[in-house]
């Protein structure tokens, strides 16, 4: 739910939600752990998700005239 609500604050508008009960094959949650390909390429991201979705969206509406 928090990504759907950074994209509600970048796009300036509530999402039109339907729930649905969970399907087979659906996550409950994941937790990934980036440090061995941190290890490799010296690069640990840093920016919030709700900054990177406000990015995103604004690169998306400027390059698609949105």
């Amino acid at each position: 739910m928090a990504f759907i609500e950074a994209i509600e604050r970048a796009v300036g508008q509530p999402a039109h939600k339907r729930f649905v009960p969970l399907r087979a094959g659906d996550m409950l949650s994941t937790v990934a752990d980036m440090s061995e390909l941190a290890e490799w390429t010296g690069f640990r991201p840093a920016t919030p998700m709700a900054v990177g979705v406000g990015h995103f969206v604004r690169w998306y509406r400027d390059y698609f005239r949105a």
